[in-house]
């Protein structure tokens, strides 16, 4: 229904007084009360002189919404009087006692107070504050930001439930971060998809003490790397170097990525080979000719080599006053050896050493040079030791004769071998 004012707390009327002047026609702004005329419908309004009614139109206009006209002049201290009726209307209310529908937007600058239930299609607000303990759903609950979402929880602890019982807890503990599996032996799984197949790509199998699988759901290690259907393998990379642990058909391996080599390999009998460990075997390219004899300690060295292996090439066999040597690339045990066939010898050879001269000692071999000679003629001596040798340490063979006074003594080159390898 309609009612006439601006609200029934603020009045449902304005009063305008004037008092005219001789002969005035026209009322508008501010009356005697310093109130000014307007108006917004003349059909709720009323106008009056000296407490008679006038009638719209015979006695006066009213067209401007803040003035009034009189057809006839008002005469000296007429009282014109304008009483103004606001319209407002209250038809479209929700009822306080049966309750309603609001289809437009509410805005409240207070505190809402619900005490049933409060459905929503959809709610939006600054902040939320819970008194209570929980906001239930009974269909899937979606959270959406357009930026981040934070969980922030001054215990420390978010868990995740399921049916009231707690099956992971996420905890800050000291500030160290803690994923936590809260069901007795129930494992930690990494699932994605690779490709359009969902894969596990690892487990923490906590009903092993947290043995870690990758490639397996049931690990049997501490780290456990497993491919059922091919080679494995595990990459270490460092700032300068890359290298591969792989398990395949041919055994177990390391190989160097960077250098595109295998370094080590134990196969499926177990045995081991290390495809570049330092080795070399060698003999002179000719006879070595009357080096020793007159007590001068010959080195078996200066002399071109022809190799028949040298593994990572530590072994000279023609460069220059080196020719002969070998030089360690690695601190560590050697084994090394030679065989020496030598002759010239004489009765008057009686003393004689051979020997492996490294950088850190000498290993001397007496030895009487005539008895040892096959007729008092030529000879030939075996020798080999494990030695120890820093890294660029050289070694090379030296053979020494007295007696004869002079060079006599030769080496025939196929009978003199020196060889050796890094043995750990």
């Amino acid at each position: 229904m309609p009612y006439i004012g601006k609200s029934p707390t603020n009045g449902v009327r304005n009063r305008f007084q004037y008092t005219a002047t001789a002969g005035q026609t026209s009322f508008s702004g501010a009356d005697d009360n310093a109130l000014t005329l307007t108006y917004s419908d003349t059909l709720y309004m009323d106008v009056y002189q000296n407490g008679i009614l006038l009638v719209p139109g015979d006695d006066y206009t009213a067209t401007t919404g803040t003035s009034v006209v009189l057809v006839q002049s008002a005469s000296l201290n007429d009282v014109i009087e304008i009483v103004v009726y606001d319209v407002f209307s209250v038809a479209d209310t929700v009822s306080k006692a049966n309750g309603g529908t609001f289809s437009g937007n509410i805005a409240i600058g207070g505190t809402l107070d619900v005490t049933g239930t409060a459905t929503a299609g959809a709610v939006a607000v600054d902040n939320i504050t819970i008194d209570a303990t929980e906001i239930d759903s009974t269909s899937d609950l979606t959270l959406d930001s357009a930026g981040t979402i934070t969980l922030d929880a001054d215990s420390g602890s978010i868990n995740l439930l399921d049916g009231g019982t707690t099956h992971a807890e996420l905890i800050n503990s000291s500030n160290d971060f803690i994923i936590k599996s809260s069901q007795s032996d129930k494992d930690i799984i990494f699932k994605g998809v690779d490709g359009i197949s969902l894969i596990e790509a690892m487990r923490i199998d906590m009903s092993e003490a947290g043995k870690v699988g990758i490639g397996t759901d049931s690990p049997t290690e501490r780290l456990s790397v497993v491919n059922s259907s091919g080679d494995v393998g595990v990459r270490i990379q460092g700032n300068t170097r890359s290298f591969k642990v792989e398990q395949n058909n041919y055994g177990l391996r390391i190989y160097d990525i960077s250098a595109n080599s295998e370094r080590f390999r134990i196969n499926a009998a177990g045995l081991v080979t290390t495809p570049l460990q330092s080795a070399f075997s060698a003999q002179p390219t000719s006879n070595i000719n009357n080096i020793t004899g007159d007590a001068t300690t010959a080195s078996l060295t200066n002399v071109d080599y022809t190799e028949y292996f040298d593994v990572n090439a530590d072994f000279n066999h023609n460069d220059g006053a080196n020719r002969g040597k070998f030089t360690a690339p690695v601190t560590g045990k050697y084994y090394l050896g030679y065989t020496i066939f030598y002759s010239g010898i004489t009765s008057a050879s009686t003393s004689g050493v051979h020997a492996l001269a490294t950088s850190n000692r000498v290993y001397n071999n007496n030895f009487n040079p005539y008895n040892h000679a096959n007729i008092g003629v030529n000879g030939n001596i075996v020798f080999s030791a494990i030695v120890d040798m820093d890294a660029n340490d050289t070694a090379h063979v030296t053979f020494f004769v007295n007696g004869n006074g002079s060079k006599v003594v030769d080496i025939e080159a196929s009978q003199h071998k020196f060889f050796g390898m890094l043995i750990g």
